[in-house]
């Protein structure tokens, strides 16, 4: 679809830009809407990773992706466990587009998104939705880096280790198979809906059984002795 190819493709970075920066202006509803310097200018940073481009795109649509991402109860959790927060989600998700679209030609990037920014948009919100899945369902103990819990606490690391590995095996005694599974998938970020339908049974099931798995566990007292300093 060469020949439907936005002319910007031929304009230098400085005319995109300032050509970019008069379309956003525009009240959105006299927004170009397609073949436009928005999507030329998303191409040359997004797939082309040309500096100055991405610093002006990034700009212009950092502060749109943020209030997206804090309307997101599950990119609340994804956020909180990131060291820099909001930052490291935005930068992870740039990561995901980069090696998507990397060599992508023109033509491709085109036809992939028919000359739309709009389209370009709703694909970063999938890539950060991805990420965010993948952050939100890892265990909170892996986002941790194993020095610096060691450092949280009095033991030797042959100390932490034995302790850790017998409050897992302390925990494995105290719950069902059935109860064990329930509090994996819970610590991987499922909701209990979708604890409900790993497990098939109802969602007041699984909520009556993470109630007693907590209670279990907090009043163990043989558990807390080996997760106290």
């Amino acid at each position: 679809m060469s020949d439907s190819l936005p002319d910007w493709r031929t304009v230098s970075e400085d005319d995109l830009i300032r050509a970019f920066k008069a379309e956003v202006a525009l009240p959105a509803q006299a927004q170009p809407k397609r073949n436009c310097a928005v999507f030329e200018l998303a191409y040359r940073a997004l797939a082309l990773r040309h500096d100055l481009p991405f610093a002006v795109f990034d700009k212009q649509y950092r502060r749109l992706l943020t209030k997206w991402l804090y309307s997101s109860p599950q990119a609340q959790i994804a956020i909180a466990r990131m060291d820099n927060g909001i930052e490291d989600l935005i930068t992870n998700m740039y990561m995901c587009v980069f090696r998507s679209w990397k060599n992508t030609t023109a033509e491709d990037f085109y036809d992939q998104f028919d000359g739309q920014p709009s389209k370009i948009f709703s694909y970063l919100q999938i890539a950060c939705s991805r990420v965010i899945i993948s952050i939100a369902r890892k265990p909170a103990i892996d986002m941790l880096a194993l020095d610096d819990e060691i450092a949280m606490t009095s033991y030797t690391p042959d100390e932490w280790l034995i302790n850790r590995t017998n409050a897992l095996q302390r925990i494995s005694q105290l719950l069902t198979p059935q109860e064990r599974t329930i509090l994996r998938l819970y610590l991987y970020g499922y909701t209990k809906d979708e604890i409900a339908a790993q497990i098939d049974r109802r969602v007041s099931h699984v909520r009556q059984k993470l109630k007693r798995i907590l209670l279990l566990l907090q009043n163990d007292a043989d558990l807390r002795e080996l997760l106290t300093d």
